[in-house]
Parts: C-alpha cells; structure tokens; sequence
C-alpha cells in the first residue's frame, strides 16, 4: 500500500515530528510504501495547492495526518479538498489522542495514543478490505455510519524492538536548518532522537496526566531505550547525513543512575557526540550529572515555569521548592553542562508581582540561555478546565497556530497587552542584575514604546552580547559561522536525497 503522511507544520521551524520517522519505519518494514507532505515553509492557498499536487503525484492508498492541537484547523482543511475524499484519512498524534471525539467528526479513522502496532494493523486490514472496525487504539464507523470506539491496547513493552526511524522520510533541511542549529556554534547537522517515553509527573499545563489515565492497567508508562540502540540509532543517522549535535526530545532524562553510566562509558568511547536533553529540576543529581556529562551532554533545558514557589505547588502541580531549582542549576554549571531555562508568562491567576518573582528567580538561577512562552490552555489539561471554569476563556476557544506569541485569556489579573509586554522584558533582562538593569525594568515597564525601539535598535548590542558570549576570538568564528550558512549551500553528503520541502518519500523495503 502507498501510505501518504502530512506533516501540518504551522509553526513554521524545521524540526522532524519523530512520530512520522518511527511509524514510516514500521509501515516499510511491513512492505508498505511512505511519502510524506511537510507544509513546513509554506504559506495559506500554496500548502493547499501543493498537498492536492503531492497527492496527484503519489497517489496515495491511504493518508494520515499526525496532528498537534494548534495544527489541527490546517488539518480540518485539508481534510475537507476533493482530492482526498475517495481516499481512507488517518489521523493521529497528541491531538486526536485527547480529543478524538471532534477529530472522527471530520475523517475516517482516529488513531489514539502509541500508533506503531494499530497502523500497521490497520493499514493492513484496509488494504485486503478486511474489518477495520476492531483495531485496539482505532476510532471509526462501522457500515451503519455507527461510531465504533475501540478500547487501548497495551503499551509497547520494549521500545528497542521497533525499527530504527526512516529519518529520510524528511528533507535533508530538517536537519541542516533544524531550530537549534545555533545552539552550539559551528553545528550544520542535528539528530533529534527519542530515548524514552512516559512522563510520570502530573503537571496542571500539561496533557500527560490524561493520557497517563487511558493507558490505565494497560502497561509501564515509563519505558526507556537501551544505550545500545540509542548508539544504534545515532550511529545510523549519522552514516546516512554525518552529525554534530544530538537533541534528545525525552521530558525527562535523568532516571536510572546505573542506564546513565551505561550510556557514559558507551557514547564516550563510540558516539562522541555533543547532546542536548530536558529534565526537572529535582531529577538533577550530581552523580547523574557527572554520567551525562561524561556522555557528552552540552546544555540541559530545566523547567521553572514561574517563580512563585506557592503558585508553582498549587496550581502547576509542581512542588519542588526554590532551593531544589537553584541546586539543578549550579549542579549542571559545576559539572561543565550549560542551562537552558523555561518559563511560561500569562497563566491563569498571574499578576505583575508573580512577573518579578520571576525575575528574581532567573537572577538566582543563572542559566546560560533562558525562554518565556505565553501559556496556553491545551485540550486535556487540568488549567484548561480551570480557565473555562473561572470564566478566562470560552469552552469552544480554537487555538491560535502559534501559541508561543499571544495569549487567548481574558484575565482581571493580567490583561493579553501586559503578558506579551512582560514576556518581552523578561526575556530581555533575564538574569541581569544591577541598578542598570533595574533601570530598564522600570523603563521597559512604564514606557512599553521602548521595547519597540528597542527591537529596531537591537542589532547596536550584539557585538557586547557576542564577546560576552564567546570571547574575541569566539565572537570572529561565530560570525564567520553565521554568515557561512547564510551565504554557502549545507554540505550534503555524498548519496544522500534532498528534496522540495512540501514532498519528499522513498520507496519501501
């Protein structure tokens, strides 16, 4: 069967959705043929016209859609163009798991949940127009127009089992121009790699909690790769395209001390590759620390979230204290791992106080790099219902495609002008201290028009930032860097396929 994947990429950065590599590795390895549609840098009527286009020119047997809730109104197009209305539609992923209800309104067949075993079950019953109606984790109807909703299968059980990734499924951009390309200068090619699966924490913001409870008696929720594949997988990717920076896309990283020094004396010796992974801070102990760093880990993405140790525990369901987070960080500086902070602005009950609790966090904390997105209330949390309830939202909201850039609730506490204003100044001034900074917290603050001549005038302190940064001669190389990759083709490797960015496939096994 020829088996079409959509990548609704409405964010509009060149990073590959995992998902789509590892379930185009299991379809092949069951003689099906994939191709992939990625809407990545496409705009309004083309991603439209170039989606009918790639469908004329693969003719697809059955398509899916793996679908995030921003991405789910381009989807609900798309799923609606003559094209593909003879055509079976799929659609799975994190949306459709927590919301199937809508989404089987609009095509054929929701996949929920871990897909490798019930696509492949189900693209196989399509294909010998066998009964699709039973699939474990498959919603559909039945002859009768009658919705068919199949209870979860188990958990996969051993994730090293499963094929590596067909990381060709992407175009070699996904790679080259990947969204954390800047992170360490001199990278042109980054790995994105899945070392886990099941974040066992249960924060307010986050979906997990309720996916943790559909999986309920179905399984561990908490599975991990061998080192030894992760090597497998790297040492794959890496033959295929080369490789300078590893970006482990886990929620959390460091578990079992004993896998981690497993993972140090084998990617020492055989991998030798820097990383970048995520972690909480009271995961971050210093005998974990010294393994990862041995392992090669560069930067280590810690989630803050808000400053207000109250709030935090309360709302967020987040309860490390404030000591806990100060430690994470001054434990990956002491071991050579650089920081990088995240936060959230404008979620519900903020107020300008929680704004300077921040701040005076990140002052504490220290990290080397630092984020502050605008929250927003995803479909399946417990601070969505909370919104709903307390009257910041309307039940029905539709989600804005970038959530990262404004916010959709209507708080007395905070209006939507002062959490993008304060998003932008913490951003600004994160972890300055001194009377200077003071200064233009109060003047960003007060006269809101100066960050607006600020970012006008930004490009007059990136020499101070640079040699801060890198140092004299650092600052000359990343400069050079930079302007390389602007004005010079990525290298490619020899044999390898590149593509047009809205179509690319190969064939099966």
């Amino acid at each position: 069967m020829r088996f079409l994947f959509v990548y609704p990429n409405v964010q509009k950065v060149w990073a590959p959705r995992l998902g789509i590599s590892v379930l185009s590795a299991v379809l092949k390895e069951h003689g099906h043929e994939t191709s992939l549609f990625d809407s990545t840098m496409m705009k309004g009527e083309e991603i439209k016209k170039n989606f009918s286009a790639s469908v004329e020119a693969f003719s697809p047997d059955a398509i899916g859609f793996s679908v995030l809730s921003n991405e789910w109104a381009l989807t609900r197009d798309l799923l609606k163009l003559d094209c593909i209305s003879s055509i079976p539609k799929i659609v799975g992923g994190h949306h459709p798991t927590v919301d199937a209800e809508d989404c089987l309104a609009h095509c054929d067949y929701v996949v929920k949940g871990e897909g490798e075993d019930a696509l492949v079950e189900l693209v196989n019953a399509i294909e010998k127009g066998g009964d699709t109606t039973s699939i474990p984790n498959v919603w559909s109807r039945n002859l009768l127009g009658i919705e068919v909703k199949n209870d979860m299968r188990d958990l996969i059980g051993n994730l090293d089992e499963y094929p590596i990734p067909d990381w060709g499924i992407y175009s070699l951009e996904h790679y080259t121009r990947n969204f954390l390309i800047d992170v360490k200068p001199g990278t042109s090619i980054i790995g994105q790699f899945e070392g886990s699966r099941g974040c066992p924490y249960h924060c307010t913001y986050c979906s997990s909690p309720h996916v943790m409870g559909m999986y309920k008696d179905k399984g561990t929720w908490r599975r991990e790769k061998s080192p030894h594949r992760l090597m497998e997988e790297i040492k794959d990717f890496e033959k295929t395209y080369g490789l300078d920076m590893i970006y482990f896309v886990d929620e959390i990283f460091l578990t079992q001390l004993a896998r981690l020094e497993e993972m140090a004396d084998i990617f020492s010796k055989d991998v030798k590759k820097p990383f970048l992974f995520m972690e909480r801070p009271e995961m971050v102990k210093e005998e974990k620390i010294k393994a990862v760093a041995k392992a090669g880990a560069y930067s280590m993405s810690i989630g803050v979230e808000s400053g207000d140790e109250e709030f935090r525990r309360r709302v967020l369901n987040r309860k490390m204290s404030e000591k806990v987070i100060i430690d994470a960080f001054a434990m990956a500086r002491k071991h050579g791992v650089k920081t990088h902070a995240f936060n959230m602005v404008g979620l519900p009950f903020d107020d300008r106080d929680r704004m300077i609790t921040t701040r005076e966090l990140m002052k504490r904390v220290k990290p080397d790099t630092a984020q502050f997105s605008v929250f927003y209330p995803l479909v399946g949390t417990k601070l969505r219902d909370v919104c709903i309830e307390e009257g910041f939202m309307e039940a029905d909201n539709e989600m804005p495609e970038n959530y990262y850039a404004n916010s959709v609730l209507d708080m007395p506490s905070m209006s939507r002008e002062d959490i993008l204003k304060y998003q932008t100044i913490l951003e600004i001034l994160c972890g300055r201290v001194g009377k200077w900074s003071d200064f233009l917290w109060w003047m960003y603050e007060t006269f809101p028009v100066t960050l607006k001549l600020r970012r006008r005038l930004k490009f007059l302190g990136e020499p101070v930032r640079y040699l801060k940064t890198y140092g004299f001669f650092g600052s000359f190389a990343r400069l050079a860097f930079k302007f390389k990759r602007r004005f010079r083709d990525k290298r490619v490797q020899k044999d390898v396929e590149t593509s047009q960015p809205y179509s690319f496939s190969r064939p099966g096994k």
